[in-house]
């Protein structure tokens, strides 16, 4: 597994699952979120050139602020592509991973007028990577109320087939996922799994991992609750996303019109509750280009489909025999008088730093030394994620902690304390004068 480094704005605080206490002026901004599945972007049947145009025009009438994408060509290059001729300046990627040299790769792009990436993850590779990209909200008051939200996407390619060692190789790669989530520290976050699943019915062992899951933790909800046989069922016809070609096209594309619902966007409890300041609107999921009278047919085929613009709706059709998902979620935001009022996920809350540092000096202090179970350990790091400093506390013995780190240049630290086991207990920006 690989974590990034860590880029963040000043005073950003790393406060992730706080409970928040709203005041005067709080806001709302609306994050629209897509997954596409590119049909080997890059490849020798599918060139840049021919797909950048296409791509456009489908981003062009989306309007997506996060952009999770599947099929991308093994190499940097590529995805590197879609960033700069497609997308622009506006955005942000993550950065290449292909653990296993597989021929195909998945990317998340972001505005990065709105968002940041905290840190990106691989979490499986049996097939495909797949990523935990950790993004955080930049909110305009950042800096005066400390405060921000996270968003962890989940972008995921899993394998392909209906033979039984196919399904069996997707339960191992959803229970990865369940894994990772469930030893993540802190409670219940705002989480996305999306991406082309590959899958059937809802009642598969991959599927049911993500929504059966007994751990609230990696527990995951259908925005649309359509659970059922999706293969080849007229009754699902609305929300097919593959193929959208009857026939071959010289792309090497899937053919027999649409008929599955392998792609999709699921949401954790948080966001579903309303739990963490994001939230899903509801009726936003979309598949684009879906008219929901082409059952078995191909988008071109007749009735006309007049859902989406004759040009988007041409520009799917060559793009890929996969179809864009996209849903729309809210974002409550602090504008002023923002107040912290409850402990940051898998925080006692009885812990505090002295910030900005005096000099190198790092002061800590507990204040319910009863609550500590076993040592605490205090690590800073650099935001490119060097380690500086690390020592044990015992806070029961002694409730404040006091160490001069030599070396120390005026900047950003990342302070961290964990608990027995790995658990976290506080992640915090420190400034150093």
């Amino acid at each position: 597994m690989s974590i990034k480094p860590i880029k963040l704005p000043l005073f950003l605080l790393m406060l992730s699952g706080q409970a928040f206490t709203p005041a005067r002026g709080q806001d709302t901004d609306t994050l629209r979120v897509m997954q596409y599945n590119l049909l080997n972007y890059g490849d020798g049947d599918n060139p840049t050139s021919y797909k950048n145009p296409r791509l456009q025009t489908i981003l062009d009438f989306v309007k997506p602020d996060i952009f999770g994408a599947n099929e991308i060509t093994r190499g940097a290059e590529y995805s590197e592509e879609i960033l700069n001729t497609v997308l622009g300046a506006e955005w942000e990627k993550g950065s290449y991973a292909n653990a296993n040299n597989q021929i195909q790769t998945n990317m998340l792009f972001w505005k990065k007028s709105k968002l940041g990436l905290l840190h990106q993850q691989t979490i499986a590779s049996q097939t495909r990577d797949i990523i935990a990209f950790r993004l955080y909200y930049k909110d305009a008051m950042l800096a005066q109320t400390r405060d921000t939200t996270f968003l962890t996407v989940i972008v995921a390619h899993l394998k392909a087939g209906s033979y039984s060692q196919d399904s069996l190789d997707r339960i191992r790669e959803t229970a990865l996922v369940a894994t990772y989530l469930n030893t993540y520290p802190g409670n219940p976050g705002n989480y996305l799994f999306m991406g082309d699943m590959n899958v059937y019915t809802s009642e598969e062992g991959c599927y049911q991992n993500l929504v059966n899951s007994s751990n609230p933790k990696s527990k995951f909800y259908d925005p649309i609750d359509r659970p059922g046989n999706w293969n080849g069922n007229s009754s699902f016809a609305d929300i097919h996303s593959q193929s959208t070609r009857r026939v071959a096209l010289a792309d090497g594309g899937a053919t027999g019109g649409l008929d599955d619902r392998f792609d999709q966007i699921l949401i954790s409890g948080p966001i579903k509750n309303n739990e963490q300041r994001i939230s899903y609107q509801p009726m936003s999921y979309r598949i684009i280009g879906q008219d929901g009278n082409h059952f078995n047919r191909g988008l071109l085929d007749n009735p006309a489909n007049t859902i989406v613009p004759s040009t988007v709706l041409q520009s799917l059709y060559n793009m890929s025999d996969h179809l864009p998902v996209t849903a729309r979620f809210v974002v409550r935001k602090v504008t002023q008088g923002a107040g912290i009022s409850g402990p940051q996920a898998g925080d006692p809350g009885i812990f505090n730093v002295e910030n900005p540092l005096e000099g190198n000096l790092l002061r800590l202090h507990c204040s319910d030394v009863a609550k500590v179970d076993g040592a605490v350990k205090v690590t800073l790091h650099s935001l490119s994620g060097a380690a500086l400093y690390s020592a044990s506390w015992e806070a029961r013995r002694q409730s404040d902690f006091r160490v001069t780190i030599p070396g120390l240049i005026p900047g950003l630290y990342l302070l961290q304390l964990k608990g027995r086991e790995g658990n976290g207990l506080l992640h915090k920006l420190v400034l150093v004068h």
